[in-house]
């Protein structure tokens, strides 16, 4: 009886412990995923911007996706891959990064652009003069008491050795 006892404890108790080799594991590795999924869009996008596959050039990619991210974040799942959104992330890095688009903007800047019409400048009709009103201090104020003059007096003798 107490055999049996104790196999039903042990029976109750054992906790198995599982050997798993190597070869009956499949690790699913998940590739990091681009900002959108490689379609005709993309891949003209990135044949216009060669910084991006530029190894050299990783801080502007990882700022690309960054921007990729917020626009998703901001516009949801639907706006990435519009041509918005491409427009969007051209400008952001532009911004961030002008040191690289420097030739760019120099090539645009070389095209003749049209000239539109000087305008005239005109004065506007009603000339505005400064004030005369003088304000004087406190200091001013009891200088011109103990010389004896009223601040108005004080003021316009101010004036005349100012001009």
């Amino acid at each position: 009886m107490m055999r049996a006892q104790l196999k039903l404890d042990r029976a109750k108790n054992f906790k198995p412990t599982v050997q798993i080799s190597e070869n009956d594991v499949q690790m699913q590795v998940r590739q990091p995923q681009h900002p959108a999924q490689m379609n005709d869009k993309v891949a003209e996008w990135v044949s216009k911007n060669p910084w991006y596959v530029d190894p050299e050039k990783k801080s502007m990619s990882k700022y690309a996706v960054f921007v990729h991210e917020e626009l998703e974040e901001q516009f949801g799942r639907a706006f990435v891959g519009t041509d918005e959104y491409f427009k969007r992330i051209d400008n952001e890095v532009k911004r961030r990064f002008p040191e690289e688009f420097a030739d760019i903007q120099n090539e645009e800047e070389e095209k003749p652009q049209r000239t539109s019409r000087l305008s005239t400048v005109v004065a506007p009709a009603k000339r505005s003069t400064s004030s005369k009103k003088i304000v004087l201090t406190k200091t001013q104020v009891a200088l011109a008491k103990k010389f004896g003059l009223s601040p108005e007096q004080y003021a316009r003798e101010l004036n005349k050795l100012e001009s």
